[in-house]
């Protein structure tokens, strides 16, 4: 009984983020963009980022499509750490 009760927790959680994803057009549009230069990227996986998450990550993947040298620049965004990690909890 459990185990019906929180599938269906799932399935109503996935249910109300995808009327949520296609209740926003800019959110679509920024995941239709993305999905030109990542095809592979499921649209899914996509919805559960906010429209200034998958902002980012379209322009990262602008100009990570640019050839190398001179005129290929990224500036990754303030507050986000070159490099992350974590302590592992004993």
């Amino acid at each position: 009984m459990l185990l019906g009760l929180l599938s269906a927790k799932v399935v109503d959680e996935a249910r109300d983020s995808i009327l949520a994803f296609e209740s926003d057009p800019v959110r679509m549009s920024l995941i239709d963009q993305i999905r030109e230069l990542s095809p592979t990227v499921d649209s899914r996986f996509l919805s559960r980022f906010t429209a200034q998450e998958l902002s980012g990550y379209l322009s990262h993947l602008r100009a990570a499509s640019v050839p190398r040298g001179r005129l290929a620049v990224w500036v990754r965004p303030s507050g986000v750490p070159a490099l992350c990690g974590r302590d592992r909890v004993a």
